[in-house]
């Protein structure tokens, strides 16, 4: 799978409406990685061993609790990881543990 075919169903499945706040948890996930582009993101994340996809996902989540976000904007990127992990295969679901 392509990172380009896991944005497409990711805004397939999140529909129209949800698709500003995937954008926006891509690009808050880009920032926090220092990654080009969303596609070097979701690259990243396709290729991470489950240990180091276990530090990022901890990291991202004290660095949205650091940016003093409204609990629902940190909700909804934490949604749009958790959406993005789920499309990339049972080999990640291990790390779904790490969420509230």
């Amino acid at each position: 799978m392509t990172p380009e075919e896991v944005l497409k169903i990711l805004w397939e499945e999140k529909g129209r409406r949800a698709l500003k706040y995937s954008r926006a948890a891509l690009s808050d996930m880009q920032r926090f990685m220092r990654a080009p582009s969303h596609l070097n993101v979701l690259e990243a994340l396709m290729m991470a061993g489950s240990d180091e996809l276990d530090r990022f996902v901890r990291g991202y989540r004290q660095h949205l609790i650091r940016g003093e976000l409204p609990i629902g904007t940190g909700n909804r990127r934490l949604a749009v990881l958790r959406a993005i992990l789920k499309i990339l295969g049972p080999m990640r679901f291990d790390i779904l543990k790490v969420f509230p």
